[in-house]
């Protein structure tokens, strides 16, 4: 709004200065002064367009393994990328911010498909809400670093099992016994009909260092 604002601001000292016969006598001598208000015209009126198109929320989802002592745990990282490229910054393109984020998940066994862990809400952890009941449904601001996270497994020493923490709308904590499972992730950004789907292999072995995410991505086959 303020770039737009002092753009138009410079058109119109041009166009007054054009009259008072600063460039030359009008129109002959000074006819590149409509070019300079035709591209400065063209710039104002291809922001909201520019916006549009480059501003929309870019949210990218990365699984990572997460290892501190002797624990260990399989994570998805969330975050909404800054707008990159000159020209979106140059036409002064933010990157909006998620209003809603919701994250669901289901867990399959790999092979046979059989449901071990029903679809259900994700607990997301993140700096904007870290209250119990907003950890069901975010937003999520533009920034470069991780802006949320979900534990999907961690390691339980005691068990000897993969545990999946309790979802915000039950206290039940899921074990799962060594053996190959599909994770089925399905983020929701904003209400959209089209939400963001990552299918991903992982294994749960006899301690805390087999428990990895696998390599292939699942999620186009």
């Amino acid at each position: 709004m303020v770039v737009s604002s002092a753009v138009t601001l410079a058109i119109l000292a041009v166009v007054v200065l054009a009259f008072r016969g600063v460039f030359g006598e009008f129109p002959d001598s000074w006819e590149w002064v409509g070019v300079v208000m035709a591209s400065l015209s063209l710039i104002v009126g291809s922001h909201p367009l520019a916006q549009a198109i480059w501003g929309r929320p870019n949210v990218q989802v990365e699984l990572e393994e997460y290892a501190e002592g002797t624990g260990r745990s399989l994570m998805v990282f969330i975050r909404n990328v800054p707008v990159d490229g000159k020209v979106p910054r140059m036409l002064g393109v933010k990157r909006e911010a998620v209003k809603s984020l919701a994250v669901q998940y289901q867990i399959r066994e790999y092979g046979s498909n059989k449901v071990v862990v029903p679809i259900g809400l994700a607990r997301i952890h993140s700096d904007d809400d870290t209250t119990g009941p907003g950890q069901g449904r975010i937003s999520l601001p533009p920034t470069f670093s991780v802006g949320a996270s979900v534990m999907m497994a961690l390691w339980d020493p005691d068990s000897n099992l993969a545990v999946l923490p309790p979802r915000p709308s039950t206290n039940e904590a899921y074990g799962l016994s060594q053996g190959l499972y599909v994770a089925d992730i399905v983020l929701i950004v904003d209400g959209e009909p089209s939400p963001i789907r990552k299918m991903r292999q992982f294994k749960v072995g006899y301690k805390a260092d087999d428990l990895h995410w696998a390599s292939d991505d699942l999620s186009h086959k």
